[in-house]
């Protein structure tokens, strides 16, 4: 048994974000119906990375390819949507309820059902009718202006953090209302925005700011208030990086280095002073490092207790000893069929085991499944589809 076995999730999403919400809930044993129009999630097709986009983002779902502006295909829909228990949609905001799928309009016919939507800024302000895509929010929170080195001018984070970050706040909302359901026995209207979520990601940033702090800046590699703290040193080979700017730390470093003498020296005896003076502190060090492979030092200061990461590259990190013994890249396929690698759901139960081991489905493969067991008759299916107003992959 898997906590969510017997949780329908009706969901409307296109590339990351909401599919990544309804995959969490998928891990965790949820039935994941995707509706998609009949060109598909927009992830599908935009060259390699919206194909792998789309295979990572909703792998152990069904997929629904419908045509909602037409009468008959809308009904059928939202006859799936009031037998669901949750709908996740992340599509612009009033599209759905064009088509009878609205929030208040569901919940009228299902008051036990939990409606989640995910916007690019909210549904308050004045850009609620924009688009609003991970780069947007990165740009508009802040989080682009200190990212990067002081050198640079603003820099995106490598990676979709806020797409990725707001699966985690949708799906851990969703979560507590269905927890509240089974107490109250009442649905919920949830709402995340991906400004949100990225001014949310800042927090401890903002919480100087907001206290009256100087507006953070671009720092590169190191912080605002301590050092050593993230700063990146050279190794003979490559790269680690340290943070020892708590005073055992700090002590720890300079008796493993057999640098006793920083331990005295006035410009480091205090982390306000070493973070004053941290080119200084790094040109004192990096010498006890270039000769030293990285391997070796991360080996040498972890014994020692000091806090330290050799730098990796994806190559590297595929190997690491613990992603290896942690299991974090699955294999997931179909017996005698396709199969690929995935990273994991990063968290583990030994009671649960894992689960969507599946690969994403292909664009209406479940379409005639679903609907039949909707209580669609054949001929009926067969009328839709030759209408075009449906798509069912007949060769799954």
């Amino acid at each position: 048994m898997f906590p969510l076995d017997g949780i329908t999730i009706l969901e409307f999403g296109h590339f990351i974000a909401g599919p990544g919400a309804a995959l969490a809930l998928a891990d965790l044993g949820a039935n994941v119906l995707k509706v998609e129009s009949l060109q598909g999630d927009h992830a599908r097709g935009v060259a390699q990375a919206g194909d792998l986009t789309f295979a990572n983002f909703n792998r152990g779902k069904k997929s629904i390819a419908v045509d909602l502006r037409d009468s008959r295909v809308a009904r059928l829909v939202r006859q799936l949507a009031v037998k669901s228990d949750v709908v996740i949609q992340s599509l612009r905001p009033g599209v759905l309820a064009e088509f009878g799928l609205g929030c208040a309009e569901l919940r009228k016919l299902n008051p036990r059902l939990i409606y989640a939507s995910l916007s690019g800024f909210g549904s308050k302000g004045p850009s609620a009718s924009r688009p609003g895509f991970d780069i947007a929010a990165q740009a508009e929170s802040g989080m682009m202006w200190i990212n990067g080195d002081s050198k640079s001018p603003p820099t995106r984070v490598g990676f979709v953090v806020v797409d990725v970050g707001s699966t985690y706040v949708l799906s851990q909302a969703i979560l507590a209302a269905l927890f509240n359901r089974e107490r109250m026995g009442i649905g919920a209207e949830l709402e995340v925005s991906l400004l949100n979520v990225a001014m949310h990601l800042q927090g401890i940033q903002w919480a100087g700011y907001l206290q009256g702090g100087p507006e953070p800046i671009r720092r590169g590699n190191g912080h605002a208030h301590a050092a050593l703290s993230a700063e990146l040193i050279e190794t003979q080979d490559g790269y680690i990086v340290l943070s020892a700017y708590l005073p055992d730390h700090w002590r720890r470093l300079c008796l493993a280095l057999e640098r006793d003498d920083l331990l005295s020296d006035h410009r480091f005896v205090t982390n306000e002073l070493r973070t004053r003076n941290r080119q200084q502190l790094m040109d004192a060090l990096s010498p006890s490092f270039k000769h030293r492979s990285t391997a070796d030092v991360v080996l040498f200061l972890s014994h020692k207790g000091v806090v330290v990461a050799g730098v990796n590259s994806y190559s590297q990190a595929s190997n690491h000893p613990d992603v290896l013994a942690e299991g974090m890249i699955r294999t997931i396929g179909k017996p005698g069929g396709e199969t690929m690698e995935i990273i994991r759901t990063p968290f583990r139960c030994t009671d649960w085991g894992e689960a969507a081991s599946e690969l994403a489905p292909k664009l209406g493969q479940d379409t005639r499944e679903v609907l039949t067991e909707l209580g669609c008759q054949d001929a009926e299916l067969d009328e839709l589809m030759r209408d075009g107003v449906i798509q069912c992959d007949e060769t799954s």
